[in-house]
């Protein structure tokens, strides 16, 4: 899905920064919202279906995680729609629009590492809470703050460069 957001850029038509960038937060909405729903059929099914703790404490807690996910793409794509339905605002409010979403990528990015070594805290002390297998939420955060990573960094890349 990423590999999709880098081919995509290639063959883009120049546009003034405002539109471009609203371009660029469309496509990571779209792809943010296919992982989700993909990560909710499978996290679900995998949860409904799995032998043992383990395989269902990973799979319900990718499905948990992209519930959240789901909602900023959903939230994100109605940004995205009234941003393309207003009139374009003045350069210097787009300006300050565009250098408060990089800070809140750059956020995302530090957050993510963190889910990534939270997760791997959790895999490395093992064991069990109840139902809840810690090697297979570990595994599972590790998953999802990798993703989220890389889409964090890639988004945060496109939208500087489409929007200087």
């Amino acid at each position: 899905m990423l590999a999709v957001l880098l081919v995509a850029s290639a063959a883009e038509p120049p546009q003034g920064p405002w539109e471009a960038g609203l371009r660029v937060e469309r496509q990571h909405m779209r792809v943010l919202g296919a992982w989700s729903v993909a990560n909710l059929a499978g996290g679900t099914a995998g949860a409904l279906i799995a032998d043992g703790p383990r395989a269902r404490t990973f799979h319900g807690t990718n499905a948990a995680w992209n519930t959240v996910n789901l909602g900023i793409a959903a939230m994100g794509a109605v940004g995205v729609a009234r941003g393309l339905r207003e009139p374009i605002p003045n350069p210097d409010t787009v300006a300050r629009r565009h250098r408060q979403l990089h800070r809140v990528l750059a956020v995302n990015l530090a957050l993510d590492v963190g889910y990534m070594a939270a997760g791997t805290g959790l895999w490395l002390a093992g064991g069990q809470t109840g139902p809840i297998d810690h090697r297979g939420a570990g595994s599972a955060l590790v998953v999802q703050g990798a993703f989220l990573a890389a889409f964090d960094a890639i988004f945060l890349a496109r939208h500087r460069r489409v929007t200087r």
